[in-house]
């Protein structure tokens, strides 16, 4: 039994299969009871009327529908679901034994008063039965299980339509009525017995409230519900009008209980086979709402078969064939797909409206139904006529539920929006009081709010509202950042307040001061200052101004420059690059050059400010040399775009350059990607394919990804998108497959679960999910306006229900024959199932015969970690087999991987045969 279970849930426990067959049991009951009610349904009441009196009926039924539902939302909000399941089915089966009883009286309202009476059973008990799964389901467990859960429901209609058969034989039509009343009591005690009610809505996950936009979402989303129960609800009664109306033309009435009771036992056979053999493939491989458009797609077509057959006054087998497609996918295919559109909204929103959707918007719909066939056979038309209303309802259906595709996703998005924190934040405009505020924060204690109230102004280009008294401030750090503003610009009211600060013994202070004060004094006022007994960091300031601003005739503040170069001081020079940089005077350009051969971090920051001051396209290369190193890389980055376009092509190029250091090589795609424009995207988009190195494709991912939210409407190459991300599913589940035959290895023989065997299984775990995670960056790519943020801290962080709307989300956002793959790696099933699952979806090849094999293929992997930390397992297990092939290995390897080859066969070597492992 306990396999069984897990083959029913697979990957999702054994509780999740009890639920699931308790499930199973109950719907197979309750359909092998309303199908026998059926069949008898339909024999009484075409014995003892004609069939021009169902829309009466049907009208019935909606009115009744109606009253129904009032009652089930007065239930819902006092009892638990389980119960009233439970009180339904039990009062279904007291009231279907009055109807028995009742068959001796007056037939004709009996007859109508029955056909209303089961019609209500079918909708409310189907209906608070699912209405009870959505709750104990996520929607990736409801997407594996709900098409399994519904076979049971095609097998009770398969064995009650036998039950009819035969007991067609030895019971009257009415006798039947009693045997339908004794399978739903049976139905009765299953969901009592077996399914546990679901968790109090308390017990969710707390979410923040939803906004108006989301509210509007969701009740529109109920109302295209509502509607399109109503349209396939009009299209069944039409398909049901015309098949029983050329049933009743073409039979007598002695045949019409054996045709009935054969003809639905060969559907419900039908339906089972579609359920369990097409409707989960279907479903996995489409989704809930591409899945919706089969049957309607099928009635369209069926429609036009029936209108040409018509014509031909061969009627009898295209209704059936209308009826038989209606009767295999309506209860197997489509109300698998339908249930999932359910599972976006919350308990609260299902418990409310579901049965009103399942009940007024199926009899409704019937009532409008029987209105048009009223209409129609008052003007006299034919089933054959009907046909064409049939096709065009159907085509409605159709555009009805891929329209619902976007809404459908759109509440997941929201349901992502409301159980996850908001990462990202837009810089609003300043507007006056904004700026109020921050002038009074210039007024605050802590520094720390001064300064970053003097960036964010710098930031909005506000720096002529700074005061000039901020100077007096008592912190050096609010000073200097305040001088280094001013320098920046055109203002010469702080000059008084500046040149005090020149008196200060800070030298810092000082040659902050002088720097900001040079581009505005005049030539006099510069020279006076080269007299005044300045520190060398003061003087550098004023050196630079003069021959920026050519005011150098004699060439001595150049060659006292060139001694400040010379000197090797790292305070002198750092103030020398500052000056330069604020000067932005390209003919000093030579001078930074020289300030570059062994600077220290400091005045890297400052020299790759001074090349973006000056635009010195000769510091190019020395820019891209800087971003590995973490002292000036930001700087680096800044000036670089500074450069533009130049700087742009000149970082294309530079992925062509195999000398250029790992770190470097990994911090291109970054400053690619902050160039923000369409080549930039180009450069990123031809590099993914073609660079080798994983981590360097990882961050040139990562750098797509932020131009995409700059570039919305940037188009990228679907088809290379769609192959890249093949690539790393199939890569992911590469290392799944590794990883689980490691782990068997690992649990049948205790020697290889050694250091480096538990590092080699973390190393498959690791790039398994690398190779997911650029999958699903790679799939957002092509959808530059979902949150990727929020999908994957869903995945990661969320709970058990917001992880499997997150999948549902990127399961519907990426390519069809992907998606099924992509579900299953993204699965939370033990990895067993997972790796089973995967294999459904791919053609991952068979794993190599054996631990030792497996070893000697991951030799040869494309990741040089995996390599060396295989390496390094071989070596501790003493595998002299192994020993050519990593001779090979090492023939490859750079570095450390190198170092870690070479030890694994200084291992080796002498310890001679260690033994073959199978």
């Amino acid at each position: 039994m306990r396999r069984f279970l897990e083959r029913l849930s697979p990957g999702h426990g054994i509780e999740n299969g009890r639920h699931a067959l308790a499930a199973a049991a109950t719907l197979f009951t309750l359909l092998a009871g309303h199908t026998v009610l059926e069949v008898a349904r339909d024999a009484l009441f075409l014995t003892h009327l004609p069939a021009e009196q169902l829309p009466f009926t049907y009208l019935g039924i909606a009115a009744a529908a109606w009253v129904a539902a009032q009652i089930d939302r007065f239930l819902i909000e006092r009892f638990d679901k389980r119960r009233i399941s439970v009180f339904t089915l039990l009062f279904a089966s007291g009231g279907t034994v009055c109807f028995w009883v009742g068959f001796d009286e007056d037939t004709f309202l009996i007859a109508h008063a029955f056909y209303i009476w089961t019609g209500l059973v079918a909708t409310f008990a189907v209906a608070q039965f699912w209405r009870l799964l959505a709750d104990l389901f996520t929607v990736a467990e409801a997407r594996q299980l709900y098409a399994r859960i519904a076979a049971g429901g095609s097998l009770g209609a398969v064995a009650g339509a036998s039950i009819a058969s035969v007991a067609q034989g030895w019971l009257p039509p009415r006798g039947l009525v009693l045997v339908g009343a004794g399978l739903l009591a049976i139905t009765a005690a299953i969901p009592g017995l077996c399914v546990p009610s679901p968790e109090p809505v308390a017990a969710e996950p707390t979410r923040s409230e939803p906004d108006e936009q989301s509210v509007r979402g969701r009740r529109g989303y109920v109302g295209r519900l509502l509607l399109l129960v109503a349209l396939t609800s009009i299209t069944a009664i039409m398909v049901d009008y015309v098949f029983k109306a050329t049933i009743d033309r073409e039979l007598s009435t002695a045949e019409l209980g054996p045709f009935f009771s054969q003809f639905y036992l060969v559907l419900n056979v039908v339906s089972l086979v579609v359920q369990l053999a097409i409707a989960p493939r279907l479903l996995s491989a489409l989704g809930a709402t591409r899945a919706l458009v089969v049957l309607p797609a099928l009635l369209a077509m069926g429609a036009v078969g029936a209108l040409i057959a018509g014509a031909a006054g061969a009627m009898l087998y295209p209704a059936m064939a209308l009826r038989g497609a209606d009767g295999a996918l309506r209860h197997s295919l489509h109300r698998s797909a339908f249930e999932l559109l359910y599972l976006p909204l919350s308990r609260q929103i299902r418990d409310r409206y579901k049965t009103v959707i399942d009940s007024l918007g199926q009899r409704g719909g019937q009532a409008l139904g029987s209105l048009a066939i009223l209409g129609a056979g008052f003007v006299g038309l034919q089933s054959e006529q009907l046909a064409i209303a049939v096709g065009a309802l159907a085509v409605g259906w159709v555009v009805l539920a891929l329209t619902l595709r976007r809404s459908y996703l759109d509440l997941f998005r929201a349901n992502l929006r409301a159980g996850t924190v908001e990462t990202r934040a837009e810089v609003p405009q300043l507007d006056l009081g904004s700026l109020e505020s921050l002038m009074q924060s210039l007024n605050s204690e802590r520094d720390e709010e001064v300064l970053a109230t003097l960036d964010v102004l710098a930031d909005y280009g506000r720096t002529r509202l700074i005061p000039a008294l901020l100077l007096y401030h008592p912190s050096r750090a609010v000073v200097l950042r305040a001088l280094e503003l001013f320098g920046d610009g055109e203002r010469t009211d702080f000059m008084s307040v500046a040149r005090r600060l020149l008196e200060r013994e800070d030298d810092e202070i000082r040659a902050a001061a002088m720097r900001a004060l040079s581009g505005v004094m005049s030539e006099d006022e510069l020279h006076r200052e080269l007299q005044g007994g300045h520190p060398p960091a003061v003087r550098a300031s004023v050196l630079a101004a003069l021959v920026a601003r050519g005011l150098d005739a004699d060439g001595e503040a150049r060659a006292e420059i060139d001694e400040c170069v010379e000197s090797h001081e790292p305070e002198v020079q750092v103030a020398l690059a500052r000056a330069i940089r604020l000067q932005g005077d390209r003919s000093l350009a030579p001078v930074l050059h020289e300030l570059t051969r062994g600077a220290t971090p400091e005045l890297r920051r400052e020299l790759a400010r001074g090349f973006a001051g000056i635009r010195d396209p000769d510091a190019l290369p020395i820019l891209i040399g800087w971003l590995g190193p973490r002292g000036a890389r930001h700087e680096s980055r800044d000036a670089l775009m500074a450069l533009g376009q130049d700087a742009l092509e000149a970082l294309d190029r530079a992925f062509d350059d195999r000398s250029l250091p790992r770190q470097v090589r990994g911090h291109l795609p970054r400053s690619i990607s902050r160039f923000g424009t369409p080549r930039a995207a180009e450069i990123l988009f031809e590099r993914l394919d073609h660079e080798p190195d994983g981590w360097v494709r990882y961050k040139i991912l990562r750098g797509l990804l932020s131009l995409r939210e700059k570039l919305p409407s940037l188009r990228l190459d679907e088809g290379r998108l769609e192959a890249s991300v093949r690539k790393n599913l199939e890569r992911a589940a590469e290392m799944l497959a590794r990883r689980v035959m490691v782990a068997r290895a690992h649990a049948e023989d205790e020697s290889l679960r050694t250091r480096g065997g538990e590092l080699l299984a973390s190393a498959l775990r690791e790039k398994e999910e690398q190779a997911l995670d650029r999958a699903v960056r790679l799939i957002a790519l092509a959808h530059p306006r979902e949150d990727l943020r929020r999908i994957t801290h869903a995945l990661r962080h969320g709970s058990r229900r917001l992880r499997a709307e997150s999948r549902e989300l990127l399961g519907a956002l990426t390519w069809l024959s992907l998606s099924p793959t992509l579900d299953a790696l993204l699965d939370d099933a033990p990895d067993e199932d997972r790796l089973r699952r995967v294999r459904e979806t791919t053609s991952l090849g068979p794993l190599p015969d054996g631990y030792q094999a497996l070893l000697r293929e991951m030799l040869d992997d494309q990741s040089q970690a995996v390599r060396s930390i295989v390496a390094h397992h071989v070596g501790e297990l003493g595998l002299t087999e192994l020993a050519e092939p990593l001779r090979d290995a090492n023939e490859g390897a750079t570095g450390l991987a190198r170092e870690v080859v070479a030890r694994a066969l200084e291992l080796l070597a002498p310890r001679g045969m260690r033994g073959v492992l199978a």
